[in-house]
């Protein structure tokens, strides 16, 4: 059984040290608390109706959300994680495809040369 644990808790800190090498960047954590923000926005935004309109059924939403998201085994944070590093490497990957076009566009394409030149000497 202490092995398990062991193993556990070294999985849990493994997890833990990636996570904050992943958002050391200063975009990613706040691309983290913007994707947090939003995904738990029906909650807080039921909240806020319930405070400002005193609706009873606006202050049933927001507790049943909010239970349900803070709930044990509900996994609001690693869906937050998830979202989060899933827009980070779309952004990536749009900006290597970007970058590579950049410099494609900007090397000088021989092939256009030599077409021009053929195309001269038939005239």
């Amino acid at each position: 059984m202490k092995r398990f644990f062991n193993w556990a808790k070294n999985k849990i800190v493994n997890f833990i040290k990636w996570l904050w090498q992943e958002c050391k960047d200063w975009r990613t954590f706040v691309l983290l608390v913007i994707v947090c923000i939003v995904v738990g926005a029906p909650v807080w935004i039921s909240g806020l109706l319930g405070i400002l309109f005193n609706w009873a059924w606006a202050w049933a939403v927001f507790a049943a959300l909010l239970a349900f998201w803070w709930l044990p085994g509900v996994p609001y944070f690693a869906l937050c994680v998830a979202v989060t590093l899933a827009i980070k490497r779309f952004f990536e990957k749009r900006a290597e495809k970007r970058l590579k076009q950049a410099k494609e566009d900007s090397e000088p394409n021989n092939d256009n040369d030599n077409a021009e030149q053929e195309s001269g000497s038939e005239q």
